[in-house]
Parts: structure tokens; sequence; C-alpha cells
């Protein structure tokens, strides 16, 4: 009886055994830190911010707290404008490590987007505190200036970045966007009334310009319809004036001015000039135009040196000018105009005075008839303004005095406005 028994059980138990025997697929192993940080990395810079955010948490979940995997996550959800969750990471990375620079960067970036002058200076007070002999405050306080147009405050505090042993690669393109003057906005419409007076009896000038102006990434055209009326004739003009971006601290200016049925002024007046700046606050330019009469033409040849001093700019400009047809009347000759201009708020409202002596042409009579050059002692006095009551709408005026050797005193200014949009 108990073999029967025996058998029993061992038959009875058989199927399970036999079942515990097969094999089993194993349990999903999870992933590594450093395989799923990598995946993570990858989908964000091929640009597909939504798969990074899972990846991302997913390595969350598995690795609390991790610093480099916050970073990551942060940066996504800052690409993704999510910026309540970014920030909140960026501070969590802080208040564990207050020398992250990286978390320091992208929190400082956010309030950089949102424009929000209040919480940047906050965090870059707290980060400079953290971190008092590192450059990269001072890169990021750079750009703030610059994003505000700032450009006298973004370039002395690119000169203490440097002194702190900022890189020359990280602060070349900062200084870029400084020197051609980019505008605010894309477009550009203007419109400027210039009236000049005479001590003696002499019927006024009146010049009317306006244009439009577009600015691209790295450079900018204008063109403009010009109308003026001298000695009671009448000229009407067209221009186009280009500035762009070259090498590294260098830009070019080109202008060309084209006056059909030319009366008073040249049929074309043609200018290009080049700049390079050098040392951070120094500038150099050299340039050559032409004006062109029916009957002659007149050569210039300028050159300037300028220098940024807070926020003044200096510039020292000589020339020397050339007739085609030389003779003891319209040359050679040449003149010095110095410049100095001060930069209040912004790039965009300036006060700026100019003078200077030497020799200048004189054009007698209609160009159309064959106008006489003549080169007269000169010497005249510049003051000019420009403000933007607010980020679209600003105003020009200036007031100049001209005394000319064997002609009557001129003196008179002009009124205009800008549009930006």
């Amino acid at each position: 009886m108990l073999d029967v028994l025996t058998a029993f059980a061992l038959w009875g138990s058989l199927p399970l055994a036999q079942i515990a025997l097969e094999p089993q697929p194993p349990a999903e192993a999870p992933q590594s830190y450093e395989a799923l940080y990598e995946q993570a990395r990858t989908q964000a810079l091929q640009g597909e911010y939504a798969e990074a955010l899972v990846t991302y948490n997913r390595l969350l979940a598995l690795y609390p707290d991790n610093s480099d995997g916050l970073l990551g996550r942060a940066q996504v959800q800052s690409w993704l404008k999510n910026y309540p969750e970014a920030r909140q990471d960026f501070e969590a990375i802080l208040k564990k490590s207050p020398d992250y620079t990286e978390a320091w960067q992208g929190l400082l970036r956010i309030y950089l987007w949102q424009n929000n002058a209040a919480a940047f200076q906050q965090a870059m007070d707290q980060w400079q505190q953290a971190q008092p002999q590192h450059a990269e405050p001072l890169l990021l306080q750079a750009q703030w200036h610059i994003q505000q147009r700032q450009f006298s405050l973004a370039r002395q505090v690119l000169t203490q970045a440097k002194a702190l042993g900022a890189s020359p690669d990280e602060v070349a393109p900062l200084l870029a966007r400084l020197n051609r003057l980019p505008g605010a906005l894309p477009w550009e419409a203007s419109l400027n009334y210039e009236g000049q007076a005479f001590t003696e009896q002499q019927v006024p000038w009146h010049t009317v310009t306006g244009g439009i102006k577009y600015n691209f990434e790295k450079a900018s055209i204008a063109l403009q319809s010009l109308s003026t009326q001298r000695f009671g004739l009448f000229d009407q003009g067209f221009i186009a004036d280009t500035y762009t971006e070259l090498w590294p601290g260098a830009y070019g200016n080109l202008r060309a001015q084209v006056v059909m049925d030319a009366d008073v002024l040249p049929q074309f007046d043609i200018l290009g000039e080049l700049y390079q700046s050098f040392a951070d606050t120094w500038e150099v330019s050299g340039a050559y135009r032409l004006m062109h009469y029916p009957t002659n033409q007149i050569h210039f040849m300028q050159g300037s040196i300028g220098k940024y001093w807070g926020n003044w700019y200096f510039r020292v400009q000589p020339m020397l000018f050339l007739a085609g047809q030389a003779d003891a009347e319209a040359g050679p000759g040449g003149n010095l105009t110095l410049w100095a201009r001060y930069y209040y708020g912004t790039v965009d409202d300036f006060v700026e005075m100019r003078t200077g002596m030497g020799r200048r042409i004189a054009v007698i009579g209609s160009s159309a008839q064959g106008a006489e050059l003549q080169g007269q002692t000169n010497a005249f006095a510049l003051l000019s303004a420009q403000h933007f009551i607010s980020p679209q709408w600003g105003f020009t005026g200036t007031l100049n005095f001209n005394y000319d050797e064997q002609f009557a005193d001129r003196f008179g200014g002009s009124i205009g406005t800008l549009y930006r949009f």
C-alpha cells in the first residue's frame, strides 16, 4: 500500500516539476544610468525634445536628484518654453551645488529670454557671490546689456570678463554685435527735414529725406528718397546705403546717391568705408568718396581713429580732397573733424558734437550748366541728438553753424522721426 501511495504522489507532482524546470523569460533589467543619459542627450541634440523629456524623466525616476540628469531635463524644459519647470530643476541643482556653472547659465538665460530684469539681476548677484573670480557671469551680463541695447555697459563688462580670463573666442562674437550698431527691430522708417539760412540775403535751402531700412542678422540696407532746393533750383535723388559685417571686428559701409537732372547736387555721390576694431575699445577706418559733376569730379580720401570710453565715443577724422581738374581755386585741400558722442541709457539715445576746420569744396553755379568748383577755408560746428520715447518711436534733431571764407555764414538745423517695426 505504501508503494502505491508513493507512486501516486510522485505522479501527481510530475507536471509541477516539469513546469518548474521549463526556462522562463528573464525580467527586464533596468537600463544603466549611462545608457539612459546618453539616450536622452542624443535625443535633445537631435531636436527630439518631447522624447528627450520622457527619457530624462525615466532616468530621474531611477536616479533621483542626479544633478546632471536635472540639468539635462531643465535645458530641455527651457527649449520647450516650460520655464517654471526648468527653473525648478535649475534651483534644485544650485541648492545642492552653488558653484554649478551650467545651472547658473541656464537659470539666467530663462530670465534673459523672459526679459525679467529684477529676477535676472537677483540671480546674477547670487552667482557672482558664489563664483566671484569667474568670467562666466560677466559674459551673460554682457548679453543682457546687449539685449537691452546698453552697448556702453556691455563693453565695460566684457573688458572686466577678459581681465578675469574669458576666452577671446567667447568675447569676440559679443563685441562684433556692438560694432555695427544693429537695429533694435528688423524694419525702420524715417522722415527728416533740414533747413539752412544765411546771415546775408540769400534764398534758404530746404531738404526732405524719407526712407526705409531693413536689418539682417549681419547687415542692413536702407533706401531713401532725397528732395532738395538750393538757389531757387530743385533736385531729386535716390540713395542706397548698406552696412555689412566682414571678418572679426570689421564691417563696411557702401553708400551710393544718384540724382536725376542734377542742378545743385552731383550726379553721382559714392562712398565706401571700411571699419576695423582692435583692443576692444578702439576703431580705425579708411574711406574713399567720389562726387561726380557733369564737368568735373572730386575725390575724397579720409581716415579716422575712434575710442569708446565709458558712455563716450571720441573720433578724429582727417580728410584730403582732390579735384579732377586741378587748379589753384579747387584744390587740393583737406580738413580735420573732431567727434564726441555721449550715449545715455541705450545706444539709440545720444547727444553728439562735431567741429572741424580746413578747406572744403564749394559749388558755384548750376551743375547742369557747368558748375565751378572752388576751394574755401571753412569751419563748422554741429550739435545733434537722437532719443526714442518708446521701442518703436524716436526723434532726431540737429543745429549747425558754418563759416566760409568768401560766402555768407550759414546756420540751420533739422528735425526727423524714426519708426521701428
